[in-house]
């Protein structure tokens, strides 16, 4: 059974490259892949790392979403080192299956599963009741 550990992380001077770099760096991605992921070329999102350039709204948006955080988390002074461990779940065959595909979706993908998945639940209490 495959665990996902989420960890709350501490306040420091991270700049957004330096999340952004950190981020990626944790899924085990290339900046090519990072890129391939948000319609990027590799040069911006090299950039972006390196502060040279600070990506839009959009695009922090389509980081958040492709890496499982907030927008804030991109944004944010943030540490790079875990203080503490705020909840561990242990996901089913099928719930990692769907990560796994979520995972493999474009910015735009996650953004369209997201919303359904949203309309759905509202749904289901709707009606309920």
């Amino acid at each position: 059974m495959f665990s996902v550990v989420y960890v709350e992380m501490g306040v420091t001077m991270a700049t957004i490259g330096e999340n952004i770099k950190m981020y990626r760096t944790q899924k085990g991605w290339s900046i090519a892949e990072l890129a391939r992921r948000i319609g990027k070329s590799r040069a911006a999102v090299s950039q972006y790392e390196s502060g040279k350039i600070t990506p839009r709204i959009g695009t922090i948006e389509d980081l958040a979403m492709v890496f499982g955080v907030q927008k804030r988390d991109i944004i944010e002074k943030r540490s790079k080192r875990p203080m503490f461990v705020d909840t561990v779940y242990d996901l089913t065959p099928e719930e990692e299956e769907l990560i796994d595909l979520y995972n493999s979706l474009p910015a735009s993908g996650k953004r369209a599963v997201l919303t359904g998945l949203k309309a759905y639940v509202q749904y289901t209490k709707e009606n309920q009741q």
